[in-house]
């Protein structure tokens, strides 16, 4: 699966690692957790004034642990490979072992493809998850773009949550709120849907992925 508009990687800058550490159910209504629980997205938008796309949060559940869902996504190399309408994703500058630059290509209906970079990082959570955030630095039409993903430990496996907001250059961009909204929750999915295949297929690189995060955690 693929998606465009950059996958995980856009909202307002570094909104994302909030006070919400360990409970990203909590603002949820108690229907929506259930629905979470049930094993369906949930999708709560918000509208932001001088932004023709909503922000936009996802939220899912997965069997996996906290650690093999975040590896996989910290792989940031490997993201063309499964995220949608991702063309081509490759660290450029690896600042600290939890800061990198990543370059992404992306498709976008209508419009040019989209070449941007954002800066990643990752964190621990104190509940025993992890947490991503990002913005965007450079892109040769997006004009703002930030966003981030937490995972956190949830029965037994984890929730998710996948927060985006892009504000693009173009006014006519306005005009794909529905297809971006749609290609978000793809690009949720997919991730998940890469994760778990990953584990059920090949554990043991699985393993390798989360040894190096750990590690990359670790280092002063």
């Amino acid at each position: 699966m693929r998606t465009q508009v950059g996958f995980a990687l856009i909202i307002l800058p570094f909104l994302a690692l909030s006070a919400q550490d360990g409970n990203l159910l909590g603002g949820l209504s108690a229907a929506d957790v259930k629905r979470v629980d049930a094993g369906e997205q949930v999708l709560i938008t918000r509208a932001i004034d001088g932004y023709p796309w909503p922000e936009a949060q996802i939220y899912q559940r997965t069997d996996l642990s906290p650690a093999s869902l975040m590896a996989i996504f910290f792989d940031y190399n490997q993201a063309f490979r499964f995220v949608p309408n991702c063309k081509a994703s490759t660290i450029s500058k690896q600042i600290t072992a939890v800061l990198a630059e990543v370059d992404y290509e992306v498709s976008i209906p209508i419009f040019p493809d989209e070449a941007y970079t954002a800066e990643n990082a990752l964190k621990r959570l104190p509940c025993g998850g992890y947490a991503v955030s990002w913005r965007v630095i450079r892109a040769t039409s997006i004009e703002s773009s930030a966003g981030s993903l937490y995972v956190e430990p949830h029965g037994d496996g984890s929730i998710l949550r996948y927060t985006n907001l892009i504000k693009p250059a173009s006014r006519a961009a306005g005009l794909l709120r529905g297809i971006m909204i749609s290609q978000m929750k793809d690009t949720v999915q997919a991730i998940v849907d890469e994760a778990e295949g990953m584990r059920a297929k090949s554990p043991m690189v699985v393993e390798g992925k989360i040894t190096a995060m750990e590690t990359a955690l670790n280092t002063p």
